[in-house]
């Protein structure tokens, strides 16, 4: 008996050495009681989630140490994190059948159904088997699933993997249309332009919006079509980013900002109007502008205005 304590206690003690080596280095002093309690906590979550995937606890909780970043108390990173999700990635990357088997089952069903809205069985088919190579295989460097960091549901960033090589293939196949067009529609589908009476009023706006739009970083574009044209979520989009659900809200409502604000400006330039004589000409037209991007983007988000970063 005696024999076997010790062979636990100690396989607890390299486990619990390949988590802590696993750490980002600032994290490593907030090793304390509480963050102990919350690691033995998400280590349990994650197992009882896929009781019939086994990993050795120095492998699931040295996998889940690397997913933790500085910046944030490790306690409450360990609280919050999706346990089930990273231990069946963490299994999924080592190639544990049943693991895989799991995933296949409880995962990748949600991918086939946003797929199956925007094209037909043969295309998900194709789409979902080139989702499961990028995820799990080094056929094209290594596994995205590998960046999955658990601060979402597993199943809502493969959702996103596949969705974009999908909407990656869609683009592909119009060479022609600008990548931002989409985007430079938006006016459009905020019903800003019926608000401008006359024609050139209306031209001058679209181009003012699509100079503004060339002005925002790769990033903010990116971010905006995420949201507003592909209906991604917050909690999508995080992970894609390897960041805090709050930190992506905060680009989005900046983007957002910035984009209406460049928007007025370039606009009040093309018409030679200093801002104010702008806002007295179209009247509340470009406040409605303001709205309707909010609007849309709280509406991608299914929820209210984006919580403030913390």
């Amino acid at each position: 008996m005696a024999t076997n304590d010790g062979a636990v206690i100690g396989k607890k003690r390299i486990a619990r050495d390949a988590f802590e080596a696993g750490l980002p280095e600032p994290l490593r002093g907030e090793l304390d009681t509480q963050a102990e309690g919350a690691l033995e906590r998400a280590a349990a979550r994650g197992r009882e989630a896929w009781p019939s995937v086994r990993i050795e606890d120095e492998v699931w909780l040295g996998h889940l140490a690397s997913r933790l970043r500085e910046g944030e108390p490790l306690a409450a990173q360990l609280e919050a994190i999706d346990a089930g999700g990273l231990y069946l990635a963490a299994a999924c990357l080592r190639g544990v059948h049943a693991a895989l088997e799991a995933f296949e089952r409880e995962v990748l069903p949600s991918a086939r159904r946003a797929l199956s809205m925007r094209a037909d069985e043969a295309r998900v088919d194709e789409v979902l088997q080139r989702t499961r190579t990028r995820l799990l295989t080094e056929l094209h460097g290594s596994p995205k699933l590998a960046l999955y960091a658990g601060r979402g549901p597993l199943g809502g960033f493969v959702r996103t993997v596949a969705v974009h090589l999908l909407a990656n293939d869609e683009a592909a196949a119009k060479p022609v249309e600008d990548d931002d067009d989409a985007l430079a529609a938006l006016p459009e589908a905020a019903d800003v332009e019926a608000g401008l009476c006359r024609l050139d009023q209306q031209q001058h706006f679209r181009a003012a919006f699509r100079e503004a739009l060339a002005t925002l970083s790769s990033r903010d574009r990116a971010l905006l079509r995420l949201s507003l044209l592909d209906g991604l979520s917050i909690d999508d989009i995080a992970p894609m980013y390897g960041a805090h659900r709050a930190t992506v809200a905060r680009w989005l409502g900046a983007a957002r900002d910035l984009l209406a604000t460049r928007t007025r400006q370039a606009l009040a330039s093309r018409l030679h109007l200093r801002p104010d004589d702008l806002e007295s000409l179209l009247g509340g037209v470009l406040s409605r502008f303001d709205l309707s991007l909010s609007r849309l983007m709280r509406e991608s988000h299914g929820e209210g205005a984006p919580p403030d970063a913390t």
